[in-house]
């Protein structure tokens, strides 16, 4: 490329040009954070508000919901890029703001989803004045959104707001608008040409970040740390990838961007098959890291893939980077179909590379990266990481276990509804009142997510710990291990057992167990959440032959959750001859505890335990009502 050189007369022509190109970049990274935590709330309330029973509708939605990005395009060749720059700006930052204040379930499904469309817009205008906008700034957008979260325990800025939420909102909303105020006050400089195709691997990328390189809730997991820990795992992985992403342009003759990208490729498989197929803590977090580190540059090389052509088509652009939003729902409709299976998302993962890969391969120059500014930017963003991670380990909370129990104990089962309420609003903190109503010293949590994208993204389980003071075994019925059943309590745990069943209808299942210390010796207490379909009676069954052979006639025992069976069925029957009894049934024919009024919400003891009161509470919190029964442990 032929370096152009400034008359004197115009001494100001280059710092004007950074200056436009470095606003670019923030204005890139600030809307992809405002846009990656609105898509979490468009998808959930997308699950809850149309049901995920109706998934065809739900794919239906998305597809035209991403589909709306292409619009993008043709509203840039009819108004030009400046115009549209402004415009879908100004509708991001209003999309967003009514997200932050208007709690309705309706508004928030078709605002979160009006934010995706701007955020697409915007890019798409990005791209066509400065693709090396987005290149540097998209990463950084994800960087910036995973500091937030760990910041404030995984929990997204519109679920839970407050006063502290809110004023973080209006400060990034108004840094967007003011970096797109001076980008737009800017003469557009040389457009920055690019190959159309790589444009692709956006999508995926995005796909990639919420399964894994920004979940939390895998983090915790796979490494067994708490947010601390596992915020400062993904935080290292960033950090080194944002520094990558700066150095990722400096290819040269000598060394061409091909091994570099190729190299990251590598990288970023073996990463992935690290953080999921060993178990060794050291090897899952370099995993981990490995994955963070190499996926964030290599979406700045396929953005900044050089191309023969003097100018990229707007047709092209657009086209490959809908696609690209379309592969990102195809992942992500897969993986949640198939309960969380890690091995989809290698789609992700494969793409991502390919494109990368594919982008270094012409033997040409890269465009000229003459940004001074950019590395002060990135130390910045670093530095917000690492405050982040230390305020995460200052406020962290040790929850400990109190001393054993007494012989009168209070037990409790909720199905939490993933934290939504029957009325389909985010109601952790419903969740949490009602559970303190009843002051358990049990209780057993069903449809407990810890990081799933469906179900808004945060790590619901710990919050429930830090805000009831009780510490919790978690059992995963999911394959990536964040969604599932919890017991908490305040007692000293003394064994855990769990199991996976092996057969399924809808979402996979599994059943967890305590031992629990008590004055009159150990007490053992079983959670489960059977399958849901009417018709999978058989599938209940088998699930209930596995959940007597992991209790093995152990006494005494209680077994509390939602069999999605009522009183008569032959669930409770096959459990009654194993030596349960329904605690429940005093509460007679007319009890219900699921919305459509079946009582299929139970708690069950064997010998050993006697029923002094049960109850069933009446709480709009979720779709379920909670079951909570006083019980004394007999001599």
């Amino acid at each position: 490329m032929t370096a152009t050189l400034t008359p004197r007369s115009h001494p100001v022509a280059v710092p004007s040009a950074e200056r436009s190109l470095l606003a670019s970049v923030v204005l890139a990274a600030l809307a992809t954070t405002v846009m990656v935590g609105a898509m979490r709330v468009f998808v959930s309330y997308m699950v809850f508000v149309i049901d995920q029973a109706n998934r065809g509708t739900l794919a239906a939605v998305a597809v035209g919901v991403f589909l709306g990005v292409g619009l993008g395009g043709p509203l840039i060749r009819v108004i030009g890029p400046q115009r549209a720059l402004l415009g879908t700006a100004e509708a991001l930052v209003l999309a967003r703001l009514l997200l932050q204040f208007w709690n309705a379930p309706v508004p928030r499904l078709v605002l979160g989803a009006a934010v995706i469309i701007a955020w697409g817009w915007l890019t798409l205008s990005l791209i066509t004045r400065d693709r090396r906008a987005v290149a540097f700034g998209l990463p950084m957008g994800l960087a910036l959104d995973l500091g937030i979260r760990i910041a404030r325990g995984t929990v997204d800025l519109p679920w839970l707001p407050g006063p502290g939420a809110h004023a973080v909102t209006v400060v990034l909303l108004l840094a967007l608008l003011g970096s797109a105020l001076a980008v737009g006050r800017a003469a557009p400089g040389a457009e920055s040409a690019g190959a159309a195709l790589p444009l692709l691997v956006v999508g995926p990328a995005l796909a990639l970040f919420h399964l894994q390189t920004g979940n939390l809730g895998v983090a915790e997991t796979r490494l067994d740390f708490d947010l601390p820990g596992a915020g400062a795992t993904l935080a290292l992985g960033a950090i080194v990838g944002l520094v990558g992403s700066g150095l990722v342009a400096n290819g040269s003759e000598h060394q061409p961007r091909m091994s570099t990208a190729a190299a990251l490729a590598i990288a970023l498989a073996a990463g992935l098959w690290l953080s999921w197929n060993t178990e060794g803590r050291a090897l899952v977090a370099a995993g981990l890291v490995a994955t963070v580190a190499a996926s964030l540059p290599l979406v700045t090389a396929a953005l900044l893939a050089p191309t023969r052509h003097e100018r990229a088509s707007l047709s092209a652009d657009t086209a490959a980077f809908t696609g690209g939003m379309l592969l990102q729902v195809g992942i992500i409709f897969a993986y949640y179909t198939f309960s969380g299976r890690p091995e989809l998302i290698w789609p992700a993962v494969l793409l991502l590379a390919a494109g990368a890969v594919a982008a270094a391969a012409p033997r040409l120059r890269l465009p000229s990266v003459d940004m001074p500014a950019l590395p002060a930017v990135t130390l910045g963003l670093v530095g917000f990481l690492v405050l982040a991670c230390g305020w995460s380990w200052l406020t962290a909370e040790d929850v400990a276990a109190g001393p054993p129990l007494g012989p009168e104990i209070t037990v409790m089962t909720y199905n939490t509804q993933n934290g939504f309420s029957i009325d389909n609003h985010f109601a952790l903190d419903a969740l949490a009142r009602t559970i303190e109503q009843a002051n358990p010293d049990v209780v057993v949590l069903q449809e407990v997510s810890r990081g799933w994208l469906v179900s808004s993204g945060v790590d619901e389980l710990r919050w429930f710990s830090h805000r009831l003071g009780m510490p919790y075994v978690f059992g995963t019925n999911a394959d990536d291990g964040i969604w599932g059943n919890a017991i908490l309590t305040r007692a000293l745990i003394l064994e855990v057992a769990h199991r996976q069943y092996t057969t399924t209808q809808n979402l996979k299942r599994g059943v967890i167990g305590v031992r629990l210390a008590t004055e009159r010796g150990d007490l053992w207490v079983f959670g489960t959440h059977l399958d849901d379909p009417t018709e999978a009676g058989q599938v209940r069954m088998t699930q209930v032959t596995e959940l007597i052979d992991v209790w093995g006639g152990r006494t005494p025992a209680l077994l509390l959750g939602d069999l999605n069976a009522e009183p008569d069925s032959e669930v409770l029957q096959a459990l009654a001859a194993a030596g349960f009894v329904d605690l429940g049934e005093v509460l007679g024919p007319e009890a219900w505890t699921s919305e459509d009024h079946r009582r299929i919400d139970h708690i069950l003891a064997t010998t050993g335990i006697e029923l002094r009161d049960i109850e069933i509470l009446d709480s709009r919190a979720s779709d379920h009502r909670p079951v909570v029964a006083r019980l004394t442990i007999l001599p």
